[in-house]
């Protein structure tokens, strides 16, 4: 296909990715909801905020005492399209213009993918429809790094289809180039699975048409630009693994926590019924409320997996054209026997736990650095696409009798479906408790239930015994009446597409106004499934100032920090309304959502969470892990000494807080702050000094009620000879009578100048961390960590310059690698 005949479905592509995010477009709404408000765009504020001011270090002292934010991915801190758009606009703009760039990208690849196995410009058009606006990538637009990751996906497999059918070493450096975008854009999970896709197609590829001396040749090319990909991802790479040690993810994990996540096999009837679990859009239930006056069900989990991980609706029409394709395969001159076998592996890997290749996450290390493995339904998503436009392809060469055949099969299909769903919506209340042994155990460990549902309860009968099972059947039942907002758009898209099959056996040799309908229909189907599904919020809602922020931005000291006091992580629902709405999550200033305020919290601001500070909050009662209020007051009151020695001088809570020396200062908006009213100082010197070399001893020792962090420093390393031979250095006790003056404080540098009668160390409550430099008085110095978590140094009698200077090696060998890699490939593809 000439690009002159492209350019017409390149731009209709364009115009409907416009219209789709039309809100967007408009530039008074944004979407801000989910990891949007909870991670990426607090983070994207401060990467804003930074890259303005000429860095390209990007560690944050907002969160966890500290943290280094380029290392953790998610951000895209190195990503070209994030340096241009964050470096130029405003958050807001820049995250508009990604988003339509990245699902257009995403369309683009999808397009010229198809037609690179020889579909029709208008089945591919189909199949990049089927691709941007799939259930995977709808659902995910709140995960930023998965969205953008994910438009270089269809992109790795042209570059690689191309490079191996015409043998052209460009090619391949383009799939090189393409894949280290793919990594620099930040989910490591997505190009994770590039990766094993490409094994799966290629591998076909390799096996059934490639022979010899072309075979040899290409392996050698595909290796060198996976190779040069990810030299040129190692500015990102290198300081991720310096990272990973650092946090829960390089401790030993049980199997299940990777397995976690895994496709529920029953939700393949989300492929016809995307709804039919619930209604995530919050607009739909809005309409379902108003025209029906009752609740719409709200998304329920399903094998213990959210139905935003789990969605993998491409529309009604692709489905239908996959059928046809697999059941009519004789008509094409070559069958896409490496793209099936990619739709059936990605299909078995995205079921997880529930798939007979449970195996590989046992036995491939790569495997179990992961969780959720139904993210391979991205993959599946882009190959059941190009197999859908395939499809199309076969539909227009198929005969009259084969036609007829098909449509009789449609409608039997449909009057099956219809008796089915009466049935089953009559049938579900009976048996359901009765049927089910897992709801059953679910009821049982609350109360006794009945063996059945009364006839005068239709939409399920379970009192308020257990709501969440009482949900699940009630969602269930909802789900199966046919007049349900959560079934009858599919079933009219169904109704529709039938009727536009046998009006063109009625109406024949008007293929190109059939076209012209179907792709219509599918158009509409996909917009009513993906157009209400993300609640926007306006510009100004956004940047809305809670009241407890307005309070803390007046009444904090500088350099102390707040906390937040959660009686437990919210469930499911509850967690979700939150992160839909204002509400306490607002109000509370959730870890990363301060972020935008400037006020430092001490909870973690990243999924990669470093894991001593993860145990600190468990031990100390300020973790999301499961406690009662109760216990968090005795945590907070029993370890006061270590909350003062990390800054922290403001409680923020939903409920009341009844501990000594905390007293209330603020209420509003559902929110209390408590204040500390003698917190530590940031930088403080210590005499009395004790040596431990162990992180359990350390950790034992810091938490213990005989340790006074007022009088004590604790060094993680081995003692000084030269000063005592034993664990123990005991100088005068207590501090001593210093000046300290802290000069400057940045993210990434701090300057201090310390005037001591005697040599000490100084304590900083900020994260030890590697890549922080010491200087004093100009030479460098050793950091130690010390009390756990902070940082400490040993300075000398009289008036020392202290600078400290965020520069660590592994950006700079990264930089270097990947400055070097860029130009090989360069030198390679312009042949210089």
């Amino acid at each position: 296909m000439n690009k002159r005949s492209s350019f017409p479905s390149i731009i209709f592509l364009l115009l409907l990715v416009l219209l789709f995010f039309a809100p967007l477009v408009s530039g008074r709404f944004i979407f801000f909801f989910h990891d949007l408000k909870a991670f990426y765009l607090p983070c994207k504020h401060i990467y804003s905020q930074e890259l303005s001011r000429g860095n390209l270090l990007f560690w944050t002292h907002l969160g966890g005492g500290g943290f280094p934010l380029h290392a953790e991915g998610q951000t895209g801190v190195f990503y070209p399209f994030n340096l241009l758009l964050y470096g130029l606009l405003s958050v807001p703009t820049a995250y508009v213009l990604s988003v339509l760039i990245h699902y257009f990208l995403s369309g683009l690849g999808g397009f010229f993918l198809a037609t690179e196995h020889d579909v029709s410009k208008s089945g591919a058009l189909l199949s990049a429809l089927s691709f941007t606006f799939s259930g995977f990538l709808i659902s995910h637009l709140f995960h930023m790094s998965i969205m953008t990751a994910s438009a270089w996906l269809p992109w790795i497999f042209l570059f690689f289809s191309r490079g191996l059918k015409r043998q052209d070493w460009k090619q391949f450096l383009l799939l090189g180039l393409v894949g280290a975008m793919q990594i620099l854009a930040g989910h490591q999970q997505v190009t994770f699975i590039s990766f094993i896709g490409l094994i799966i197609y290629g591998g076909v590829e390799f096996v059934l048409h490639v022979r010899g001396k072309k075979c040899l040749r290409g392996l050698f090319l595909c290796l060198l630009a996976l190779c040069l990909g990810l030299l040129i991802g190692a500015v990102q790479i290198i300081p991720s693994l310096e990272l990973i040690p650092e946090t829960g993810r390089g401790d030993k994990l049980m199997m299940s926590y990777f397995l976690s996540g895994s496709f529920p096999p029953q939700n393949i009837i989300t492929l016809f019924f995307p709804n039919f679990f619930g209604i995530n859009s919050l607009p739909v239930r809005g309409l379902c409320r108003l025209i029906t006056g009752a609740e719409a069900p709200n998304p329920w989990i399903v094998g213990g997996l959210p139905l935003r991980e789990a969605h993998i609706y491409m529309g009604i029409l692709p489905l239908m054209l996959v059928l046809i394709l697999i059941s009519d395969h004789r008509r094409m001159k070559k069958f896409p026997f490496a793209l099936l076998m990619t739709l059936f592996f990605s299909f078995m890997l995205m079921l997880g736990k529930y798939s007979p290749l449970s195996f590989v996450w046992h036995v491939l290390t790569p495997f179990n650095f992961f969780r959720f493995p139904v993210r391979f339904a991205l993959l599946f998503s882009l190959t059941f696409s190009i197999l859908g436009g395939i499809g199309w392809d076969v539909l227009w060469l198929q005969s009259r009798k084969a036609q007829q055949r098909m449509v009789s099969i449609f409608i039997a299909g449909l009057i099956l479906m219809l008796v089915f769903l009466i049935v089953a919506q009559k049938l579900v209340p009976l048996f359901i408790p009765s049927l089910s042994s897992q709801l059953k155990v679910h009821f049982s460990e609350v109360e006794s239930v009945p063996d059945s549902i009364s006839d005068e309860e239709p939409r399920g009968y379970i009192k308020a015994h257990h709501p969440r099972s009482e949900k699940i059947i009630r969602g269930l039942v909802a789900a199966l009446d046919v007049g349900s907002v959560l079934i009858l758009p599919p079933l009219i898209i169904y109704m529709s597409l039938v009727l536009a099959f046998g009006a063109r056996l009625i109406f024949p040799g008007r293929d190109s106004w059939f076209r012209v309908i179907f792709l219509t229909i599918m158009v509409l189907d996909l917009f009513i499934f993906g157009v209400p599904y993300n609640p926007y919020i306006t510009r100004s809602e956004m940047k809305s100032l809670p009241q407890t922020a307005a309070y803390l931005e007046e009444q904090m000291e500088p350099f102390a920090r707040v906390a937040v006091v959660s009686k437990t992580r919210p469930d499911y629902y509850a967690e979700m309304e939150a992160l839909y709405g204002d509400g306490l999550y607002n109000s509370l200033l959730h870890p990363s959502y301060n972020f935008f305020w400037n006020i430092s919290n001490i909870g973690t601001p990243s999924p990669l969470i470093l894991s001593r500070w993860q145990k600190v909050l468990d031990t100390v009662g300020l973790s999301f892990s499961p406690q009662p209020h109760q216990e968090r007051q005795k945590r907070i009151s029993t370890f006061q000494s270590f909350l003062r020695s990390a800054r922290i001088s403001h409680l923020i809570s939903a409920e009341s807080l009844e501990v000594a020396g905390w007293t209330e200062q603020f209420k509003g908006q559902g929110a209390r702050i408590y204040q500390d009213m003698s917190p530590f100082p940031k930088v403080l010197c210590f005499t009395a000094v004790k040596y431990l070399q162990h992180e359990t001893e350390m950790f034992e020792t810091v938490l213990s009620p005989l340790f006074n962090p007022e009088t004590e420093i604790l060094i993680e390393r081995a003692a000084e000879t030269t000063i005592e031979p034993t664990n123990s250095v005991v100088l005068p006790p207590g501090t001593i009578r210093e000046k300290i003056f802290i000069e400057q404080y940045t993210s990434h540098r701090m300057g201090l100048i310390v005037e001591s009668p005697r040599p000490c160390f100084l304590l900083i409550t900020d994260t030890y961390y590697p890549g922080w430099d010491a200087f004093l008085n100009g030479e460098n110095a050793t950091i130690d960590r010390a009390n756990l978590l902070f940082r400490a140094l040993k300075v000398g009698e009289g008036t020392t310059n202290i600078q400290l200077v965020y520069k660590p090696f592994s950006i700079k060998l990264g930089l270097f690698i990947s400055l070097l890699a860029v130009l090989v490939l360069l030198l390679l593809f312009f042949q210089i």
